[in-house]
């Protein structure tokens, strides 16, 4: 990423008028509330809007909603909102018509780079304005990545790695952001709906999600079962019949513990298929060198897979982040 690049900056009116020609520019009006309509396309939890509720009646709405026009139909789609406007709907429907007409800001948009760049303002107006659930955090970081893929294929200048970029900008590290990446791109659907609802953290799914999906629906019918699933649990469901994973040389002195490794040169076998080196934390897909917890022990006791496919790391960071504590019950004590 291009020293001092700030992606808030590139999305400021004066920063888009030198990358795209468009200045941004907002319409006010007052719109029936019949004429606003949810964007399909909103992740954002809209449940209990009670608070919200009680507040707008009591105060009136603080802060208009924003929206852009849906073509030539006289209606509007809200771009930020949401929950606003459904606290609004309830109102109205309860026969509070002093709420009917909505302040709106109008979205002016030129064309598709500033569709995106008023969606974008969106995302980062949630991100730091409300506590996100683990789904909405990874949806946020999906939506952002395809996002700013269509600005660069838009003619939008945007340096250096997209992953780094999103991380940077939603203050939050790499690898998170790419467990993100895994899960979105891994996770059964099942486990997709819990992930959503709160059934399953984060780390539970991105656990999961290093499973082949048969495997991944056999742990689904446990959890059913059970009402729960940990770690320690997914990772007894994992077996060898996972994507093969080249094996770890093992290393000779504990001097070398978690030093750089180098893929081995297996371009002159013979494979029945092409073999993936994936970080057991993250998810990552590992080109070049990577890293091993070199320890007895501990290979011995948590990392459990034949191959050792489970003790690679494409960082030092992730390695740290792997060792993870998971708080017991005095009842549940060996």
């Amino acid at each position: 990423m291009g020293k001092g690049f700030d992606l808030k900056s590139l999305l400021s009116n004066k920063s888009l008028e030198q990358n795209s020609g468009i200045r941004a520019a907002f319409d006010q009006e007052l719109i029936d509330i019949d004429s606003l309509q949810p964007d399909g396309r909103n992740f954002y939890s809209v449940d209990d809007v009670q608070d919200l509720i009680d507040s707008i009646s009591l105060v009136g709405l603080e802060q208009n909603l924003v929206v852009r026009k849906d073509g030539d139909r006289n209606a509007y789609i809200i771009i930020s909102g949401h929950r606003r406007w459904k606290a609004l709907r309830y109102l109205v429907d309860e026969g509070r018509e002093e709420f009917r007409m909505v302040p709106c800001k109008v979205s002016s948009e030129h064309g598709q780079i500033d569709a995106i760049i008023t969606e974008l303002r969106l995302i980062f107006g949630n991100a730091t304005s409300r506590r996100l659930s683990d789904y909405e955090q990874t949806q946020q970081v999906m939506r952002m990545k395809e996002l700013l893929r269509a600005l660069k294929d838009n003619g939008v200048k945007i340096p250096g790695r997209l992953q780094s970029l999103i991380a940077d900008t939603l203050k939050t590290s790499k690898s998170r952001v790419g467990r993100m990446e895994n899960i979105a791109g891994n996770l059964a659907p099942e486990f997709q709906e819990e992930f959503k609802s709160g059934g399953i953290n984060m780390s539970v799914a991105n656990e999961l999600s290093g499973m082949p999906q048969d495997q991944q629906r056999d742990a689904y019918a446990q959890y059913k079962e059970k009402g729960r699933i940990t770690i320690s649990e997914v990772k007894q469901h994992k077996t060898t019949t996972q994507i093969e994973r080249p094996a770890v040389p093992p290393q000779d002195t504990a001097k070398e513990a978690m030093s750089p490794q180098v893929p081995p040169d297996t371009s002159e076998e013979t494979a029945p298929e092409e073999k993936i080196l994936a970080c057991a934390y993250c998810g990552s897909v590992i080109e070049g060198q990577w890293y091993k917890c070199f320890d007895s022990f501990m290979r011995h006791d948590y990392f459990s897979r034949p191959d050792e496919s489970d003790n690679v790391f494409c960082s030092p960071d992730c390695f740290c982040k792997s060792m993870i504590l998971e708080a017991m019950n005095g009842g549940d004590a060996p």
